[in-house]
C-alpha cells in the first residue's frame, strides 16, 4: 500500500480472519484479540481489543439462516426506506409465528406475530441501519437473517 502522505484513498487496508475455539473452552469464555500493524520498520500501530464471549444460540448474519433448507425467506425491497414485506415459504404448520427484529447493540427493538407467514415491516421507530431478525414458530427457531433500513423520505 502506498503511504498515507502519497494517495490516503489507496493506503486503507482490510484484513479478514477467523478462528476456531478450543473444543474444551467452556461457554462464556471472554476472548480478547489486539493486533499490531507495522508500517516498513517503524514501531507497531497496536488497534483497540475487541472482545467475543463463547456462547450458543446466536442470531447469524447472514441475510437468511434457515433452520431447515424447506424453509425461504424474502424481504422485498431490502433495502428499505419506509415499508418492505417479509414473507416465509415452506412451513408445514399453520400456528402463529413470531418475527423477532434485534439492533446491532443486540437489543430487541420489535416483537411481531401473525397468523400467516407475512410480515409488513415499517421504518416507524426504526432508525438507518442494519437489522438482525429471527424467525420463531411453536417455539422452535424457523430461521434468522438481517435486513437494512435506508434514510431518506
Amino acid at each position: 500500500m502506498p503511504d498515507s502522505n502519497t494517495n490516503e484513498v489507496a493506503s486503507h487496508g482490510f484484513i479478514k480472519f477467523t478462528i476456531a475455539p478450543r473444543t474444551d473452552a467452556p461457554l462464556e469464555t471472554l476472548v480478547e484479540n489486539t493486533a499490531g500493524i507495522y508500517f516498513d520498520f517503524n514501531a507497531p500501530v497496536v488497534t483497540n481489543t475487541t472482545f467475543h464471549r463463547l456462547g450458543r444460540n446466536f442470531l447469524t448474519v447472514g441475510f437468511w439462516q434457515p433452520q431447515q433448507p424447506k424453509y425461504a425467506l424474502r424481504v422485498s425491497p431490502n433495502p428499505f426506506v419506509t415499508e418492505a414485506v417479509l414473507e416465509i415459504t415452506g412451513l408445514q404448520s399453520l400456528e402463529p409465528i413470531t418475527l423477532q427484529i434485534v439492533d446491532l447493540k443486540g437489543i430487541v427493538v420489535q416483537t411481531l406475530q401473525a397468523d400467516q407467514p407475512l410480515f409488513h415491516l415499517h421504518k416507524g421507530d426504526l432508525q438507518t441501519g442494519v437489522y438482525f431478525f429471527n424467525i420463531e414458530q411453536k417455539g422452535e427457531v424457523i430461521g434468522s437473517g438481517k435486513f437494512v433500513v435506508g434514510g431518506g423520505r
